[in-house]
């Protein structure tokens, strides 16, 4: 999996104040690696940015709507009029948003000549079957495999993309951030230069928070169901129509719904009327399960508000490593227990998904790091896991730091970390970090046995820290 490090906000980068973001509803983006964040075209409608329900609407239906005429045309695969279709269809994903699944980069990949062959396949029978809907595209996620949030959200992007152009230009003389002219489409645009593409000159064109989300809800076969669910006249047309939907478990189920739902018009309207019927709720930055905004604000907090000391090494050497690595874990325990900083793994009452406790002591060892200037580098892959601590001069010495949350699974994760010292004994440590949320039970008598057993036979072994990140905290406890 690809490595994400050194991370650079916007607000950070060019000197915006992230409370004028909020107060704007705009996302704060990673200019130099993407964030699983994505548009969804069924959010457009209700956005509170006249410009995105008007313009970006309008332009969604106008750029499927054209692909939905030609292809009424098309009599063959490789026609004149399916030809024609194609050269709409073609999409890549868009470097301008920062969004999607690349980690040191904000370059992803088009789609296929195979995926877009069969895509368009569908659509043309959707077509067929008499639905003239642009919003068709959008249930896309539902009907063919290997059409994820990333694909949709790339297919939104490029639609839309003249209205996104315009509601930066409304709001970027609002931030005082220098522009430069971009020529896109025939038309010349003040917008922001990425800094960081220093290859091509590539805008940033911020997006509305209420038109993201971490899955389209037109990719969500479960959400489809709840939703038909409360309406039981609904519930059984959708049920007549293409299946029992509540039982969707596996592919097979998947196809043969997806059959279903293209046997007929009313069939596919069904399908339609169900997805219209969800709740349309963007990715919530105020709940934040996956610690998507947690942990930006860190790194432009932390540094200012806790900072820490920490010894430049003597020398690039493991023990130095691991000295400054133990330095950092335990100003993670003091925040989290003595600053205050244990509320960023709750909300609502409940525990944060495991990600976002490993985002959030991501962006403390990047603070830390930096605000140090030292010559180390955190690195983590993209759903947060395992953080991987090296010296940037190239020097081989590693660091691992596994990140756990109580509720999950502990002692499989210490087991597990434990096999990639059989790869590299001499030249990595690692370091095993149980976040008590609450439900520990005996998880931490038995790893704490594990790496005792091991110990015993001279075998390699993870220290073991604990911080308690439960409302009433208590000291840390290390093993």
């Amino acid at each position: 999996m690809a490595i994400l490090r050194n991370p650079s906000l916007f607000s950070q980068f060019f000197g915006v104040d992230s409370d004028e973001l909020a107060r704007l509803s705009i996302f704060d983006p990673i200019l130099n690696s993407d964030t699983k964040l994505f548009i969804d075209p069924l959010l457009l409608r209700q956005s509170s940015h006249k410009t995105i329900r008007q313009d970006a609407v309008a332009a969604f239906e106008s750029y499927f709507g054209d692909i939905i005429k030609i292809l009424k045309y098309s009599k063959a695969h490789g026609d004149v009029p399916w030809r024609n279709a194609e050269r709409l269809f073609t999409f890549r994903e868009p470097r301008e948003t920062c969004l999607g699944y690349g980690d040191r980069t904000i370059h992803g990949s088009a789609i296929g000549p195979e995926l877009r062959a069969r895509l368009m396949r569908t659509a043309k029978e959707i077509i067929d079957l008499g639905v003239n809907d642009p919003e068709l595209f959008a249930l896309l996620g539902l009907l063919e495999d290997n059409i994820g949030a990333d694909r949709i959200s790339d297919m939104t992007t490029q639609a839309v993309r003249p209205a996104l152009i315009k509601f930066n230009t409304k709001v970027l003389p609002l931030l005082k951030v220098p522009t430069e002219n971009f020529r896109l489409g025939g038309e010349t645009y003040p917008l922001i230069r990425n800094p960081f593409e220093v290859d091509a000159r590539t805008p940033v064109l911020l997006l509305p928070k209420d038109i993201l989300r971490e899955l389209p809800i037109a990719h969500d076969w479960y959400d489809v169901a709840n939703a038909a669910g409360r309406n039981e006249e609904l519930r059984q047309r959708v049920n007549k129509r293409i299946g029992d939907i509540w039982a969707i478990r596996t592919k097979k189920e998947k196809d043969e719904a997806r059959r279903a739902a293209l046997s007929s018009r009313q069939a596919f309207e069904a399908l339609m009327e169900a997805v219209g019927l969800c709740d349309k709720e963007p990715y919530n930055p105020t709940a934040d399960p996956e610690g998507h905004y947690a942990w930006r604000k860190l790194l432009t907090q932390i540094a200012e508000q806790f900072p820490l000391r920490i010894a430049k090494p003597k020398a690039n050497t493991l023990e130095e490593l691991e000295r400054i690595v133990d330095t950092i874990i335990e100003a993670f325990i003091d925040l989290v227990e003595n600053k205050g900083q244990w509320y960023h793994l709750w909300q609502n009452g409940e525990p944060r998904r495991e990600r976002a406790a490993q985002r959030l002591f991501f962006a403390v060892s990047e603070v830390y790091c930096k605000a140090n200037n030292i010559d180390v580098s955190p690195e983590t892959d993209s759903g947060g896991g395992p953080i991987d601590f090296k010296f940037s001069s190239g020097y081989d010495a590693r660091v691992l730091v596994e990140t756990k949350m109580s509720t999950g699974r502990v002692v499989h994760g210490y087991q597990t970390q434990l096999e990639v010292y059989k790869k590299a004994e001499s030249t990595m440590r690692g370091k095993y970090l149980v976040v008590d949320v609450g439900k520990m039970g005996q998880k931490l008598e038995k790893i704490i046995a594990i790496k005792n057993e091991r110990a015993q036979r001279s075998a390699p072994t993870s220290d073991i820290f604990v911080v308690d990140g439960r409302k009433k905290l208590s000291a840390s406890r290390r093993s």
